[in-house]
């Protein structure tokens, strides 16, 4: 499928499809601060049913753009990627990202009637490594858009069909409690990405990804030999 979108990408640059799950009054409906100096906490289980995108307090994260609208949460399952094969076993040198694979599960409807879930399923997610009897929708993958390698999603399981090609643009260090991983290696930090300008992007234009748990690098590649896998679970956001 991503091979059909790089080769009609070539042909004719492909617009953004604007089919929104719902209509905020405001991007800052969908973007609140959180009461919660530490973690974010979501919202209430009183609120209404639109969830509302955590966010840390202070918030560097940038809003939310305006005019879009919430396409898709998911909740991402996998491993972070890294490599040591240029320095194996090298206390002195850090091991390099070379992407993440995950599974992406619609965890629209369950946030949507049980808003108290967002923020705490990440870790239960990873722990078990599944996605909770959610529904697949998709997959995050990296892959080369040209010479850059590049975050991609491709929600295949969506009707209609989603698709981003992103570039990061904005990152914040994930929140003290959140759940260090299998190994105690630490979550990775929260992210803010866009599109990028290959075209290939399909319905989505932009993604947080939030309540991380697990999946940071080790410090250096002692005891490190090549490629090896961190596993991971996060919360993304998508908007178009």
């Amino acid at each position: 499928m991503l091979y059909q979108r790089i080769f009609s990408a070539l042909l004719i640059a492909v617009p953004t499809i604007a089919a929104p799950w719902y209509q905020p009054t405001s991007p800052q409906d969908t973007h609140h601060a959180s009461p919660h100096p530490i973690r974010s906490a979501g919202v209430a289980a009183t609120s209404v049913s639109t969830p509302v995108l955590p966010v840390q307090t202070p918030n560097t994260l940038p809003p939310l753009s305006d005019s879009l609208n919430l396409r898709v949460i998911a909740l991402g399952v996998g491993t972070q990627n890294y490599t040591c094969s240029q320095t194996p076993n090298v206390s002195s040198s850090a091991p390099v990202s070379v992407g993440a694979n995950a599974t992406l599960y619609d965890v629209t409807e369950l946030f949507t009637n049980s808003p108290q879930d967002i923020g705490n399923i990440t870790e239960t997610a990873l722990l078990q490594n599944s996605g909770l009897g959610n529904q697949p929708i998709g997959h995050h993958f990296f892959t080369y858009v040209g010479s850059t390698l590049t975050p991609t999603f491709d929600l295949d399981g969506h009707s209609p069909s989603l698709f981003l090609s992103a570039v990061k643009e904005n990152t914040e260090t994930a929140p003290v409690l959140a759940y260090t991983g299998l190994s105690s290696e630490g979550a990775v930090p929260w992210l803010f990405l866009q599109s990028d300008t290959s075209g290939l992007s399909e319905g989505m234009s932009e993604v947080y990804r939030v309540e991380t748990a697990g999946g940071a690098q080790p410090s250096t590649c002692a005891d490190k030999d090549g490629d090896f896998q961190v596993p991971y679970s996060a919360e993304y956001w998508f908007y178009g």
